[in-house]
């Protein structure tokens, strides 16, 4: 298997992500996929937030999994999850819409 090659593209992992994680998927979006992984977006809305309207750690955490899941698919195909992953999670505040971003990292 080569994993220089993504081996799904941003509207695949989407779909994928619809099935494995499909009790939160709609709180995701993914913005990219790249060789050198995927950036995935939580869609921030009032049930993300805590007082004071910043993101709850919860939901930080939600995307650490989710973006730092969406690697391995990505390199490798679409099959469940299992085993275990090291995972390098980046947060990046994005302007507009409050939104939050993760960028998960494999061997694509």
């Amino acid at each position: 298997m080569d994993l220089t090659q993504c081996q799904m593209d941003a509207s695949a992992l989407e779909a994928f992500l619809a099935v494995e994680f499909a009790e939160v998927a709609a709180d995701f979006a993914v913005e990219r996929v790249t060789p050198e992984g995927c950036v995935v977006r939580l869609k921030v809305a009032a049930r993300h937030l805590r007082p004071g309207g910043t993101v709850s750690g919860p939901s930080m955490f939600a995307l650490a999994d989710v973006g730092g899941l969406s690697g391995d698919p990505v390199a490798l195909g679409p099959r469940g999850f299992g085993g275990d992953n090291l995972l390098h999670n980046g947060f990046h505040a994005q302007t507009g819409g409050g939104a939050r971003s993760d960028r998960g990292r494999s061997g694509c």
